[in-house]
């Protein structure tokens, strides 16, 4: 019995022995590949470094946040919508809100000029970035649309928005081709529709040759 025991402890112990030496090995061996595979002269090598992209501000008002979102990209650019509120002045909000409730009180102009001089303390838009962070290019949208940004076939930007229009209950689908090379900086529009929803989703785009066409635009209706 005491022999059965020993050459049985023996086994067990030359099997560790093996199943350890084979571990070894193939670690050893899939460290090897990894370094083969990797640190060689031949092989792409990549760094990071922190870019700061920063939106001009109005120096003589109070800054209350910035905003940035729908950021794209790409190979040569970095774009984002964003948002700018500064701290408006008490008065000027007490005017705006009498405006408001009381239309009658002012002309057509002295609401405009009140109306637009509120909303200069309030900014929306979109801008666009090298990998530098140097400004590309940057426009205003006054309608505080937020628009989604996308790279067409030829390298061109190009822009989907969907504002609300109020008055008909409809949102309107805007696909257009930012023209930056323009001066001053303008927007081609290449598709339009309206829709009786409360809001749009999954667009997306393909081209048939040159011309864009919307292949697919999931909605829901009122």
């Amino acid at each position: 019995m005491k022999r059965i025991q020993l050459k049985t402890l023996s086994m067990i112990a030359a099997v560790s022995l093996l199943l350890g030496v084979a571990g070894c090995k193939k670690t050893q061996q899939h460290k090897n590949r990894i370094s083969g595979r990797i640190i060689t002269e031949n092989d792409p090598f990549y760094t990071a470094e922190l870019v700061d992209m920063k939106i001009p501000l109005d120096e003589s008002k109070e800054l209350v946040h910035v905003q940035l979102d729908s950021g794209l990209i790409s190979s040569d650019m970095v774009v984002f919508d964003y948002s700018i509120s500064y701290e408006v002045p008490q008065e000027l909000n007490a005017r705006t809100l009498d405006k408001d409730q009381h239309p009658e009180n002012y002309t057509a102009e002295e609401a405009e000029k009140i109306q637009a001089e509120y909303n200069s303390y309030h900014e929306n838009g979109y801008v666009g970035f090298d990998h530098e962070g140097n400004i590309l290019f940057r426009q205003t949208d006054e309608g505080a649309n937020r628009s989604d940004f996308f790279v067409g076939p030829n390298g061109e930007l190009l822009k989907l928005s969907r504002p609300y229009d109020e008055e008909a209950r409809k949102f309107h689908t805007f696909i257009c081709e930012v023209q930056r090379a323009a001066d001053p900086m303008r927007e081609r529009l290449l598709f339009h529709s309206a829709l009786s929803s409360h809001f749009v989703e999954n667009i997306t785009m393909m081209y048939i040759g040159e011309e864009l066409i919307l292949r697919k635009c999931d909605y829901f209706l009122n």
